[in-house]
């Protein structure tokens, strides 16, 4: 048995690799009576902006008064913050003790490393007995680790072209592995817009007897200093951050809350929600780290995400500012084509790199292999430099991974926060 959580958890990312069985899963949680079926729990999926759209509905929750737990990936701080009570993280005990109980079940089933984050998760909210938890869909859906609940309600914010070795190659065929989590007479509500991803969910909800639901696309957005304020069905809305992303993850969480509001959570109302989707805060997304100089981080680590990062940074673009970029990425992500839109909002571009598992990494001179970039292997060099910067308006953002962004945020903190 572990004697730390630190032993611990080296213990599960360790088994990382393992391959995904979710008739494990199952039999796992059938040797221990289901005890998951006795939580009410939300599940959303999606290529981006599902984290998002978990945290927006948490607040909302918490807001209204209930105890919430969600289940979030990957972490940006510590292995903690992927599992949450009202936005506390587990603590060291719990998650030693959890993983200690089920250790020998753990090697018995060989879960894989986010098959026992996710067990572990939902054994933790069961024990804490939380009125509602919130699950973040892993990867795809149909077969991901989380797909072993049956939820209220599911969600799926939007489809786009990310993990193709194991979604497919196609909107259709990635739309098809997302909707796995589509469960029979189970409310299905999604933000996305084009129509082959929405049709194959129609498909599905109809063989399900599930109610399609299609959220409406937030209106009259205005961007302020340190806010941004929409519309959605006559309703005037605010929330934290000037990201032209975040008002649709914020009207999936909307939507989410009205229908569980009608299922029994009648404490929600348009002011525990207005309120609620004002107070959140989601690290990494677009997050400002300084105002002098200019610094933001945003974990937009695919295609369709760094698209529509671009487009906020057009607006700062219109504004007079000079972008200035530090991106780095995996070795498995499609870096080129993030890197062609980047340099369409900038021609002040610096390739770095980042520690993580020695498959995933790549080099800064892999990245810029075939671009007019600079390179600087150090990012923490270039964070410093930064604060070197004369100029007014410039702002500098470090985007490519989730992975990269949490690494140079908590340097920004042990050294500047």
């Amino acid at each position: 048995m572990f004697q730390t959580a630190k032993d611990a958890i080296e213990y599960i990312e360790l088994t990382r690799r393992r391959k995904y069985n979710l008739d494990a899963m199952f039999k796992m949680l059938e040797k221990y009576n289901n005890f998951h079926h006795s939580l009410k729990l939300v599940h959303i999926g999606g290529t981006n902006g599902k984290g998002s759209s978990v945290h927006f509905l948490s607040s909302i929750l918490i807001n209204s008064g209930y105890k919430v737990g969600t289940f979030t990936s990957p972490y940006l701080i510590s292995h903690h913050d992927r599992i949450r009570i009202n936005n506390v993280y587990i603590s060291d005990d719990d998650l030693l003790n959890i993983i200690n109980l089920f250790y020998n079940d753990f090697e018995e089933f060989q879960l894989s490393f986010f098959e026992m984050d996710t067990f572990i998760a939902l054994y933790y909210f069961y024990i804490y007995k939380v009125d509602i938890a919130i699950i973040e869909v892993g990867l795809g859906g149909r077969l991901d680790a989380t797909n072993v609940i049956n939820p209220l309600v599911s969600a799926v914010t939007n489809i786009g072209f990310d993990h193709m070795d194991y979604l497919g190659n196609t909107l259709e065929k990635i739309a098809f592995e997302k909707a796995g989590i589509i469960k029979e007479k189970t409310p299905f509500i999604t933000t996305e817009t084009k129509d082959e991803c929405l049709n194959v969910f129609k498909k599905v909800c109809l063989d399900k007897e599930a109610e399609f639901i299609k959220v409406n696309e937030p209106a009259n957005v205005k961007i302020n200093e340190d806010s941004t304020v929409f519309e959605i069905d006559n309703q005037i809305y605010q929330i934290q951050g000037t990201a032209v992303y975040q008002p649709k993850n914020a009207a999936l969480a909307i939507a989410l809350a009205n229908r569980l509001s009608l299922i029994g959570f009648n404490k929600i109302n348009d002011i525990t929600i207005k309120e609620g989707i004002n107070k959140s805060f989601w690290f990494g997304r677009f997050e400002r780290l300084s105002n002098k100089p200019l610094i933001y981080i945003d974990g937009a680590h695919n295609v369709p995400a760094v698209k529509i990062l671009t487009e906020t940074l057009n607006l700062y673009k219109e504004k007079g500012y000079k972008i200035r970029i530090i991106f780095s990425s995996l070795k498995d992500k499609d870096y080129k084509s993030m890197l062609e839109l980047l340099k369409g909002v900038s021609d002040d571009i610096t390739i770095t790199e980042f520690e993580t598992v020695k498959f995933r990494f790549a080099s800064a001179s892999e990245l810029a292999k075939g671009f007019d970039v600079k390179v600087e292997v150090d990012y923490k060099k270039l964070y410093d430099e930064t604060y070197y910067i004369k100029e007014d308006k410039v702002l500098t953002i470090f985007v490519g991974s989730l992975y990269f962004i949490s690494l140079v945020r908590a340097y920004h903190f042990a050294t500047r926060g």
